[in-house]
């Protein structure tokens, strides 16, 4: 079973990277912060926010952290903006039109803090947004939501179960899929001491590609 789900998910993640980072992406793939050094060609250390270990390679997407040995499902990009206090200030842009389908506000339920998931659909491909440590939501946003491409979705920030010190404000993102419909019949047959406060849209049933991968692809499609 565990070899068949492996399988399973190596095939939709393949599938998805070709579908996505090849000619088939579609509309306007939108960097999802104002920072424009990665469309300008700069390197990673211009836009990506590392860890505490000050290694810029820790905040890409892979097995980036505790010397290879901890997968980071995500990417996550560093602020370029502060008020006054501190605090990072950049809004948040929705990557491409979606439908908001998860927006968790307790940010003490998840190492992702606040949280906001959006759907997408291309050309019958459903694969999901995920974007985190969000310091507040745009005024009236809620599940069901139409969101067009580029739009305001949030604030940057570095809301968490934990703790992230100013200096470490980012917006993690995931782009991927969801594994199943089923995930709390699944979470119930675990021993997991936590409860799971985010039914499907928990990070565990979602499974990501490289955020940084896909839009490179777009980005040298669009130039070429």
């Amino acid at each position: 079973m565990r070899i068949d789900l492996i399988s399973f998910c190596f095939s939709l993640l393949c599938a998805l990277s070709f579908f996505l980072c090849g000619h088939h992406v579609q509309g306007n793939l939108v960097w999802p912060t104002p920072n424009k050094a990665f469309n300008e060609g700069y390197s990673i250390e211009s836009f990506v926010q590392s860890t505490a270990s000050g290694r810029i390679e820790s905040g890409l997407f892979g097995c980036v952290r505790n010397h290879g040995r901890r997968f980071h499902e995500g990417l996550d990009l560093s602020p370029t903006m502060y008020d006054s206090q501190g605090e990072a200030k950049d809004p948040i842009f929705a990557i491409t039109s979606g439908v908001v389908v998860y927006v968790n506000s307790e940010a003490s339920s998840s190492s992702y803090g606040r949280y906001i998931v959006l759907e997408h659909n291309e050309k019958g491909l459903t694969y999901f947004s995920l974007y985190a440590h969000i310091s507040k939501f745009a005024n009236g946003i809620e599940v069901g939501d139409r969101i067009q491409s580029g739009a305001i979705i949030g604030i940057m920030g570095r809301s968490a179960n934990y703790e992230i010190p100013k200096s470490r404000a980012h917006l993690h993102l995931e782009i991927g899929f969801k594994l199943t419909d089923h995930f709390q019949a699944w979470y119930d047959r675990q021993s997991f001491k936590t409860l799971n406060y985010h039914g499907n849209w928990n990070g565990m049933n979602l499974v990501g590609i490289d955020p940084l991968e896909l839009f490179t692809a777009f980005r040298e499609r669009q130039v070429s």
